[in-house]
């Protein structure tokens, strides 16, 4: 099964995978065992602090296709924009074979699952 692996993104963020969504804590690296296939994985900044728009923000979120088990996709979150951005634009060759390596050691990895 893919990984989908985010760096940096600040707790409190809301994010979510195709119809699953949760407020991530301090911990979330990412998420596992991710079924082959398309995949839309958004986000939203600000919205749950309530002195910030009442709740409500703005959602971003990109498409990602998970084709082969053993895929590992990664994001960074760029703070100066607020947003994430793709792995080849935020990752130098070494940093990704070093996230491979490490790769056994993180357990802060939400499952993907299909059952609510």
């Amino acid at each position: 099964m893919a990984r989908l692996i985010i760096l940096d993104i600040p707790s409190g963020v809301t994010f979510g995978i195709d119809a699953f969504s949760f407020t991530i804590g301090i911990k979330f690296r990412g998420v596992r065992l991710i079924p082959p296939g398309l995949h839309y994985c958004h986000y939203s900044v600000g919205g749950g602090d309530e002195q910030q728009s009442n709740g409500f923000g703005g959602r971003h979120g990109f498409f990602f296709a998970a084709r082969e088990a053993d895929d590992i996709i990664v994001w960074r979150w760029n703070n100066s924009l607020e947003d994430l951005e793709p792995g080849h634009r935020a990752l130098s060759e070494g940093s990704l074979a070093a996230l491979e390596v490490a790769w056994a050691i993180l357990i802060t990895f939400l499952k993907y699952s299909r059952t609510i």
